[in-house]
């Protein structure tokens, strides 16, 4: 979802808000993972998500600078 929305920005403004629905439309190619659940949105420069798989104890989360972070998930 992030390198999607780096392409988004790129074609838009890093000012424009990117989400879920934006990053899977066929122009910046996001395709979402079977059993995997991801939510997050925002800017070039507040740009925050997190996604973790059905089955998997962890959730990751990346910030607008694309540093990922392994957090335990909460059931």
């Amino acid at each position: 979802m992030y390198l999607a929305c780096k392409t988004y920005w790129a074609d838009n403004g890093g000012e424009k808000n990117c989400t879920v629905d934006i990053a899977k439309q066929t122009t910046y190619s996001y395709i979402q993972s079977t059993d995997v659940s991801i939510s997050g949105s925002g800017t070039e420069t507040t740009f925050a998500a997190k996604g973790h798989h059905a089955k998997g104890p962890k959730t990751f989360v990346i910030n607008y600078l694309g540093k990922i972070s392994e957090i335990e998930r909460n059931n």
